[in-house]
Formats: C-alpha cells, sequence, structure tokens
C-alpha cells in the first residue's frame, strides 16, 4: 500500500467520523430544553465544565456530552484548539489563558482523546489556581500505536500534525497535580486503528488502547464497553463524568 492510498484511506475514515459527529450534534440542537434541565440551570451557577475536543474535531463535537452537563446543573463550554498545525505546548498556553477568564468558582476539565493529553499538559506545566476535577476520555497519556503506525510515512504524518507528535515523545508523562483525575477508556474494539492498522493489542476502543490510557497518578480508571468515538456520546459515559466530576468517584455516591 503506498502512502497516497494510506492518506486517501486515513481522510476517508475521519470524513465518516466527522459527519457521524455532526448528524449527532445536529439532533441535540433540534430538541428545546427540558424543564429538568431549566431547573438545573441554577443548581451549580459557580461550577463549569470546560470541554476539550481530540484530532481534527472542533469544540462543537462535545456538544452531545455539554448537553447532559448542563442537565445535571453545570454551565458548560467547548474549548476549541488546533489540533493539527499548532503544537501541544502553544495549545496549552491558549487553554491555561482560558481557564482563568472564566468566572466561575470551580473549573472542572473533560477531555476526549488528544484533548485529554492537552488537559494533562496543560496543568503540567502552568500552576492552575482554580478548583476543580478532571476526567480523560481515551486519551492516550503513555502513547498511540495507532499515531506511531501513521507517523512512519510522511504525508499521513504531516495529516497527523503537531500535538499528536508531542504523544510519543514523551515515555515519562505522569499525572502531577493535586486537581483529582479521573479516566474513562473504552472497550469496544471498533474504529479506525482496527480497521486500517493491525497494531492495537488488549483491550482497546478501535483507536486507544486500554493501557496507553493508564497515566500514573490517576484517582480512578474504568472501562466502558463503547468505541473511541462513542465515548463522548454515550449517555452512560456522560452520567460516569457527572458522577467523578461531583464526588470524585465513577460511582454514584448520592
Amino acid at each position: 500500500m503506498n502512502d497516497k492510498t494510506k492518506l486517501d484511506e486515513l481522510t476517508g475514515a475521519f470524513k465518516l467520523q466527522v459527519d457521524s459527529i455532526r448528524e449527532s450534534v445536529q439532533d441535540v440542537f433540534s430538541k428545546d430544553k427540558s424543564d429538568d434541565q431549566e431547573a438545573a440551570d441554577t443548581a451549580v451557577k459557580k461550577e463549569h465544565v470546560v470541554l476539550v475536543h481530540g484530532l481534527f474535531l472542533h469544540g462543537t463535537a462535545t456538544k452531545v456530552m455539554s448537553n447532559w452537563l448542563e442537565k445535571a446543573g453545570y454551565s458548560t463550554s467547548e474549548f476549541s484548539y488546533r489540533s493539527v498545525f499548532e503544537d501541544l505546548d502553544n495549545n496549552a498556553k491558549r487553554l491555561k489563558e482560558y481557564f482563568e477568564s472564566l468566572d466561575a468558582d470551580v473549573v472542572h476539565a473533560v477531555g476526549h482523546s488528544l484533548g485529554g493529553v492537552l488537559i494533562q499538559h496543560m496543568y503540567d506545566i502552568y500552576d492552575v489556581h482554580k478548583k476543580g476535577r478532571v476526567v480523560a476520555l481515551g486519551s492516550p497519556f503513555l502513547g498511540s500505536k495507532v499515531a506511531a503506525y501513521f507517523r512512519q510515512h510522511p504525508l499521513t504524518s504531516a495529516v497527523l500534525g503537531k500535538s499528536i507528535a508531542a504523544v510519543n515523545e514523551s515515555q515519562e508523562r505522569r499525572w502531577n497535580s493535586h486537581h483529582e483525575l479521573g479516566i474513562i477508556a473504552g472497550i469496544k474494539s471498533a474504529g479506525i486503528g482496527n480497521i486500517l492498522t493491525r497494531v492495537l493489542k488488549g483491550p482497546n476502543d478501535g483507536t486507544v488502547a486500554v493501557a496507553e490510557t493508564r497515566l500514573p497518578g490517576y484517582k480512578e480508571h474504568i472501562t466502558v464497553p463503547v468505541s473511541h468515538t462513542q465515548l463522548i456520546f454515550s449517555q452512560r459515559v456522560s452520567e460516569k463524568v457527572i458522577n467523578f466530576l461531583k464526588n470524585g468517584s465513577f460511582e454514584d455516591c448520592d
């Protein structure tokens, strides 16, 4: 298989993923706010959740999860960044500045895939003074075999861009912040990693292996039977995220 064929397959696979996300987001916007959501809007006004998307995507990709969080009473916003054309350092600087601009007593962060790595990088190089917890969804903290496979080829490496390059550069990454970190990994092996490569070993979500998500220093780590993309659309995952933001545990403590 030549580089052009690999590039075409990779581009096509991600186009299907983005189209699927767009349809799901449109479904959310087609519904009016429920009475429960409107009542909850006043419940946690001073607790805000920043959602950070993954590679190739935009903040709107996290709108489905935002909807569930808002029903639980949180205010939310989506942080969009240039995952291809900016490196991890510059994106972390922008994320830190965004955190500081928010008028909230508590600011939580939820990151999908590369978004979780970006959040970890921000906490690693900056002092974040606002209280809050962090949840990472399918984030390849300890390297990505799928990304490493595609970075062997010049064309597909260029498509992946600058931010993902840092994922495989550091094998010493760990969670050093006092903010509590919870990690959710998918174990439904359906995604571009298994469609276009055979490099994933052990339980995985089709793009990221469970072993790649186990960042030393986390408070809790769980697996759920969803794929990589489904992590940001699953109601069950959103409920687990809400539990952790409220209680520091994925289990419902109420």
